[in-house]
């Protein structure tokens, strides 16, 4: 249950308290050493040092390195939704890649929370964590490895439109194109990115909602409502939907939209389908390197799994995020098993 591999895809599953360890952070490296002509990465928090290493070392061994991130500063407040402390720009210069990077400051509180790299123009690495040592020791989080030049034009495009954006842009719907591809096991999938014109992924998100009939939910944070109003026909003891979320990261949510309106937080509020995992807030567990669950991750009726950046937040509309449909049962099975171990371990430890 700690990854899954097929011709064209491989994902790798990560829970500390769980046991499931598909060891990210040493396959992000082997990602990065194997590159050969360039590596564009647009992310929201890198200070992982094993990959900033490999980073360097790529362009010394002549690769032209590309770094988008974020450069908005640590969240005010321990339940920020995805805080970070501003230390991208000093671990950049301390392995000498500040000047193959480009920071940008979204408007309106947006992120550029994207967490993927492109190599070589024909391989993707993206999932839902970050390129910290939290992300890859300490978190519950998933990753993908596409080796697919299809999906690395989907994501080079988004790539292009990041890398040329002023330091301190306005918030701009860009017309992305999307791709249905396939490898030789049948694996579908299909990229979204925000902002764009067009199908937003919450709608895309809703829109499966309304035709699936079981669902399994893994998230940081859950506040959207038009995502909650499209599981509110789950709400139901009969219905099939088992969730985990993060108690931290929805205490923030919460804290943004109170009073809750039962219609749409009643998994929230004391469904025993739904557990809550109690992981430390922001600064207080090992000078940052906090342990949530920060997955944003679906399972719908054993074939569909929606994953990525995107929080189920309505604030992750205005930020810039990637979200990947992936239809396959075979892909679903191994989600739907490292769902389950976590499930079970956070049921029976009371969160913890």
């Amino acid at each position: 249950m700690d990854a899954f591999s097929s011709p064209r895809y491989d994902v790798i599953f990560r829970s500390a308290r769980c046991r499931v360890d598909g060891c990210p952070g040493p396959r992000l490296v082997r990602f990065i050493q194997a590159a050969t002509s360039s590596i564009d990465c647009s992310i929201y928090d890198f200070r992982y040092v094993h990959a900033l290493a490999a980073m360097r070392a790529a362009v010394r061994r002549g690769c032209r390195v590309r770094i988008a991130f974020d450069a908005g500063t640590q969240a005010a407040t321990p339940q920020g939704a995805d805080p970070k402390p501003p230390t991208t720009v000093d671990a950049l210069r301390e392995h000498g890649l500040l000047q193959y990077a480009r920071s940008i400051r979204r408007t309106s509180n947006s992120y550029l929370h994207h967490k993927f790299m492109i190599r070589d123009g024909s391989a993707v690495w993206t999932g839902t964590g970050n390129f910290t040592e939290g992300a890859f020791a300490l978190q519950d989080n998933n990753f993908l490895i596409a080796r697919s030049v299809l999906l690395a034009r989907r994501y080079q495009e988004d790539f292009n439109v990041v890398w040329s954006m002023p330091t301190s842009d306005p918030l701009v719907p860009q017309a992305l194109s999307a791709a249905r591809m396939a490898d030789s096991r049948g694996i579908l999938v299909r990229p979204f990115f925000e902002p764009k014109a067009g199908l937003r992924i919450e709608d895309a998100i809703a829109r499966a909602l309304t035709r699936a009939s079981k669902v399994r939910v893994m998230a940081f944070e859950m506040s959207d409502p038009v995502i909650m109003t499209a599981l509110e026909r789950f709400a139901g003891a009969e219905a099939d939907i088992r969730g985990i979320y993060d108690i931290n990261g929805m205490k923030g949510a919460v804290a943004r939209v109170k009073p809750l309106d039962p219609k749409l937080y009643w998994w929230y509020l004391g469904d025993a389908r739904f557990v809550g995992v109690k992981s430390h807030p922001f600064g207080v567990l090992n000078n940052g390197l906090n342990d949530f669950h920060h997955n944003k991750t679906m399972i719908l009726d054993d074939h569909l799994v929606i994953t990525g950046s995107y929080n189920f937040s309505k604030h992750a509309e205005t930020n810039n995020e990637d979200m990947l449909f992936i239809r396959s049962r075979a892909v679903a099975a191994a989600y739907t098993r490292y769902f389950r171990r976590m499930f079970q371990h956070y049921v029976a430890s009371g969160g913890q």
